[in-house]
């Protein structure tokens, strides 16, 4: 299962840069005036200060209903992204309860209701993103970015009859949109169909560029990815290397019958997040770790006639992903995970 959910919490932190705060234009007014510097503050990534500054919106009297709106809304993206930067869940909370309150005011945007499903699966919570996800397909059934969501969430959750078919809408309405190919790529590569997440991978790598390798070079080294999602990945770097970056090619045939190098000592970071008795722990557990998209995986351990339920997680083949993941689990509520360690 854990396989499975791996990549989704990664695009849904790459899926959140590419989000830009679009509320109501109000000008002249002041309010207006106030919420345009509150969402140049947005654009420019500053989002402590956006978060002020949309607040100081929503504190002014008898400001227009679309004022109102468009600081909730920015004030929302504000709080989902700097959720994201500093791996803080009450700030998704936040959010959550932002955009709660504008869908109280005005239930018909199809783009809040996406991004309070985003706000959700941050976290912690996929079901309630899922139906978030699908109000909003319900409002606006050509939401491209919605499509790619959901799919997304169904990957995860192992369903990837219906998550083909959100990638399949999503490409047909948007097919110069980088990530929809990225996604069919993913999808074909877990199906074991190499030579189509080939294409899909290379789709991707000429419509991003250089920071499409870079992407693609990131998850090559991913080992939640299944192993035709690694090859097709691998391939595709191989046959468009970016100058600046140097990729492993196949040896020339005079160098194939050489001495074999000396195998390499592999190491696997992993950590524990807790040891329970009690099956609803881990059940719960398990549930809050699958939404984060991590890897885990258990132990079982007979103490004095006593069964414990070890959860790790990992394994991860260097420090730098180890982390990323530690900085993920520590937030949660009631999680106290031990320091990283090899296996």
């Amino acid at each position: 299962m854990h396989e499975r959910v791996g990549g989704v919490t990664l695009f849904l932190v790459l899926c959140a840069w590419g989000m830009v705060a679009q509320s109501a234009e109000v000008k002249g007014s002041t309010g207006g005036v106030a919420l345009a510097a509150a969402e140049e503050a947005l654009g420019g990534k500053r989002y402590d200060q956006a978060v002020k500054a949309f607040s100081q919106v929503l504190q002014l009297r008898d400001v227009e209903q679309a004022v109102r709106l468009g600081a909730l809304e920015g004030r929302c993206m504000a709080l989902f992204k700097q959720s994201l930067v500093e791996k803080r869940l009450d700030l998704a909370r936040q959010a959550v309860a932002d955009c709660s309150e504008y869908i109280r005011l005005d239930p018909k945007s199809a783009r809040v209701w996406r991004l309070r499903g985003m706000a959700r699966l941050l976290a912690g919570n996929p079901d309630k993103a899922l139906i978030n996800f699908d109000h909003a397909l319900q409002l606006d059934p050509k939401d491209a970015v919605s499509l790619r969501n959901r799919g997304l969430l169904y990957l995860g959750l192992g369903r990837d009859a219906e998550a083909e078919a959100d990638f399949k809408a999503a490409l047909s309405l948007d097919p110069d949109q980088a990530w929809n190919h990225f996604n069919q790529g993913l999808l074909a590569g877990r199906g074991g169909r190499g030579g189509e997440a080939e294409a899909e991978f290379g789709e991707f790598v000429r419509l991003r560029g250089v920071k499409g390798r870079e992407f693609l070079v990131l998850i090559s080294r991913y080992e939640g990815e299944p192993s035709f999602v690694r090859g097709a990945i691998e391939s595709v770097l191989r046959h468009s290397p970016p100058p600046e970056v140097a990729v492993a090619v196949e040896s020339p045939p005079e160098e194939q019958h050489k001495e074999a190098p000396a195998p390499v000592e592999v190491k696997e970071y992993v950590f524990k997040v807790g040891s329970y008795q009690d099956r609803g722990n881990v059940e719960s557990t398990t549930r809050a770790l699958n939404a984060l998209g991590v890897p885990i995986y258990q132990e079982e351990t007979d103490v004095g006639g006593r069964m414990f339920y070890r959860i790790w997680v990992g394994p991860f083949r260097d420090m730098t992903a180890a982390k990323v993941a530690f900085d993920l689990v520590a937030p949660l509520p009631g999680q106290h995970p031990e320091p990283i360690r090899l296996r």
